[in-house]
């Protein structure tokens, strides 16, 4: 799937490493207008399909593949490619679903010798195994675009916003984010929600499913922290460009590699997993202590230096001219 919060990383290797990129996938949110950029998306690769992608991939230089174990073909590719001189790149997490297990180190080792390994970030990859990290980030130009046409700032109120971004998941738990809301109706907290679909009797403001930047923007300018009671991933990088420190669950090993760019006390606060009532007082606290809110705000004034779009497909450009 190539998700839209990717084009800016396409658009960068593109324009600023002067390459032509042809992306196999199933499904697609985007394309870009430039006869540098193709997409072959298909349903079913039949025997038709697959030798017409290996024709795709005999004509490239450079060949970047998932690192998926459950997808044994592309190890099977990378080998055949490699006999005929192309460069072989596999990107993934280097923590796997569990979370940093033995069986991801022997995945990481699998995947550098004798290939390369293209991982999201190096504060998750291990110390000991040479691997390639990116530094992951999110569209950061629509970002920023839409900071500076609505002239974002953020707006103060003596109530306390917080927001919800995700699905309705087992792994977003936004069940106990809904649990949180009614127990806490007496107080002057607002609790929002993006994405999951609206239950009436909540103390929830749901707003639907955006995908428009500015709309978020504006949004996001009238919050104060971002809550995610589950196992968090991309939508943390996506609000803390904007300012907005986190409050997320302890245990580390179960989040997605974007935790890694989670500093307590710097950019956030943790409470213990899947414990409603040291959540509540983990809210309560914040709201009766607006300080530490500003503190943590202050603290990612300086986010955007390092991490964005630009920086991960430099060292995309970087890795793969070496």
């Amino acid at each position: 799937m190539l998700r839209f919060y990717r084009r800016d990383f396409y658009h960068r290797i593109i324009y600023n490493g002067n390459y032509e990129v042809t992306v196999v996938c199933e499904k697609y949110e985007f394309t870009l207008n430039s006869q540098k950029f193709d997409i072959y998306c298909y349903k079913k690769l039949d025997f038709n399909h697959i030798k017409f992608v290996f024709n795709i991939l005999i004509e490239s230089n450079i060949v970047v593949f998932p690192a998926n174990l459950r997808l044994p073909q592309f190890i099977i590719l990378g080998y055949i490619l490699s006999l005929f001189n192309k460069k072989i790149f596999f990107l993934g997490h280097y923590k796997g679903k569990k979370g940093g297990s033995f069986a991801d180190y022997l995945r990481c080792i699998f995947y550098t010798y004798p290939f390369k390994m293209l991982t999201y970030y190096k504060s998750e990859s291990p110390k000991n195994i040479k691997v390639l990290p990116l530094e992951n980030s999110v569209n950061t130009d629509s970002i920023s675009i839409a900071k500076n046409k609505i002239n974002y700032k953020h707006v103060k109120s003596r109530k306390l916003r917080i927001i919800f971004i995700g699905r309705d998941t087992e792994k977003a738990r936004f069940d106990l984010y809904r649990l949180l809301a009614n127990k806490l109706k007496k107080y002057d907290i607002i609790f929002h929600a993006v994405g999951p679909k609206e239950v009436i009797s909540d103390n929830v403001r749901y707003h639907g499913y955006i995908n428009d930047e500015f709309v978020l923007a504006n949004l996001f300018s009238q919050i104060d922290l971002f809550l995610y009671p589950g196992n968090v991933g991309l939508s943390l990088i996506h609000l803390f460009h904007y300012q907005i420190p986190a409050l997320i669950h302890s245990q580390s090993n179960l989040h997605y590699p974007e935790s890694s760019l989670f500093i307590e006390h710097f950019n956030g606060l943790t409470f213990k997993y899947n414990q409603l009532d040291d959540l509540t007082q983990k809210v309560l606290y914040i709201h009766e202590n607006p300080e530490i809110l500003m503190k943590l705000q202050n603290n990612l004034s300086t986010f955007i230096a390092i991490n964005s779009s630009e920086i991960m497909a430099s060292n995309f450009i970087k890795y793969t001219d070496n």
